[in-house]
């Protein structure tokens, strides 16, 4: 952290790739919501498909597994269609759900994740559970952990905390890319919540990010 704050760094641009989402899907119910965030996510200049994942965990005998996960595929593309976005349905068989999840992001070259949580912490040494430690420790890629209480299309504001130095992180230029794009999607206005000393880089940063959408910046401590 010193020898990122004494070095010179140039004015902040916004990393170019090719946007690939994967969405891992476990859940009927909240299968939706992950597609709409993703949808919502999705860049609207990209011509990449969205990919939802399922994870069979019974090698031994996949059968069932696999037609009850491409039933939910099922819905998940049907969902994204009326959208007029591409997909392409992946189904992977492994015992180890984090696993799997880490050989598709590395074989389809995936540079988002939105996967679903419960709420519930995962006690002891883990912060959401096991399997979404293990995805966040193993990817270096953008993980959008997300529990959807209501219609994300409903909100008026979203709420971005960033804690100090947060600008200085290698993925700082995808978080800021993928909130603005979810609040323009949404119509929604944004407030950037940060310390004293981090809020001149984040307000570069948001600042010079398509798309524009109002953005109000509120600083506390340090």
């Amino acid at each position: 952290r010193r020898v990122a704050l004494k070095a010179e760094h140039a004015p902040f641009e916004p990393v170019h790739f090719s946007q690939r989402i994967l969405v891992p899907l476990a859940n009927p119910q909240t299968a939706p919501q992950l597609m709409e965030l993703a949808m919502m996510t999705r860049s609207p200049t990209s011509e990449q498909p969205i990919y939802p994942l399922v994870i069979v965990r019974d090698p031994d005998d996949p059968r069932t597994g696999v037609a009850a996960g491409e039933k939910l595929l099922t819905h998940a593309i049907t969902h994204a269609a009326a959208a007029d976005v591409p997909v392409t349905p992946l189904v992977r068989i492994d015992h180890n759900v984090a696993r799997g999840i880490d050989r598709a992001i590395r074989e389809t070259m995936i540079s988002t994740v939105i996967i679903g949580w419960n709420g519930k912490g995962g006690g002891g040494p883990h912060t959401f559970g096991s399997i979404l430690d293990q995805v966040l420790h193993d990817t270096d890629e953008l993980v959008l952990v997300t529990r959807l209480t209501h219609p994300l299309a409903t909100a008026d504001r979203l709420v971005v905390l960033l804690p100090q130095h947060a600008d200085r992180d290698l993925g700082f230029a995808d978080l800021v890319r993928v909130t603005k794009v979810i609040a323009g999607q949404i119509g929604a206005r944004m407030l950037v919540v940060t310390t004293n000393d981090t809020r001149a880089g984040v307000e570069a940063a948001f600042e010079s990010t398509q798309p524009v959408v109002p953005t109000d910046f509120e600083t506390h401590g340090l």
